[in-house]
């Protein structure tokens, strides 16, 4: 009976070893992707005025993420603050305060700074 647990704890850890790896490689991928197909990729903060719960982070978040030259956004609830990782060749801070103050809130750049390759 011991085998037998001791088996299936074993399988159940190869599994969850095996997934884990598989995240890795897929971070990898993305991480190459945007050195591919990003070319001047940038960092930008907004401080962002109107957020009263969570729900109006996830109003930003899907105003953002179908905003071409966007890669990844962050937002901090409480905090109120974004962090925007874009493609300055495709889009600029300008337009995404643009984008958040249509979706009904205020936002300021922080700082914005090129992101490592």
């Amino acid at each position: 009976m011991k085998t037998l647990i001791l088996s299936i704890v074993m399988l159940c850890a190869f599994q969850f070893t095996q997934i884990n790896a598989g995240n890795a490689d897929q971070l990898k991928k993305n991480s190459l992707a945007e050195k591919v197909f990003f070319k001047d990729i940038k960092t930008v903060k907004l401080k962002i005025t109107g957020i009263g719960c969570a729900g109006c982070t996830n109003t930003i978040n899907n105003a953002l993420k179908d905003v071409p030259g966007v890669i990844s956004q962050k937002l901090e609830y409480p905090g109120d603050v974004a962090t925007i990782k874009y493609d300055a060749t495709i889009t600029n801070p300008e337009k995404l305060i643009k984008i958040i103050e249509e979706a009904g809130f205020k936002a300021e750049i922080l700082n914005e700074q090129k992101a490592e390759k």
